[in-house]
């Protein structure tokens, strides 16, 4: 499933967090550790260089770069690297 990102009008990074679990075998999307290591948010501004929370908006809307990302990580833990380990 092909993924388009939208080009934001800054320049920004969304970070996240991936564990994986031995006793599963699987990848997973780890929000709790991303809200505790990123505290000051995982938004990065490249211009302001400086991090921020996400917007309601961000993580509210489906077709927001945010979750536009974050889809296309998951798809790809779920249907690619889960699949192929062990």
């Amino acid at each position: 499933m092909p993924f388009s990102i939208p080009k934001p009008e800054t320049r920004l990074q969304y970070h996240f967090v991936v564990s994986y679990d031995c006793e599963t075998g699987e990848f997973q999307m780890d929000y709790d550790t991303q809200d505790a290591v990123f505290s000051d948010g995982p938004v990065f501004d490249k211009d302001t260089q400086e991090w921020r929370l996400l917007e309601d908006e961000e993580w509210e809307n489906d077709g927001t770069s945010y979750n536009t990302a974050g889809d296309a990580l998951f798809d790809v833990l779920e249907n690619t690297l889960n699949k192929k380990i062990f």
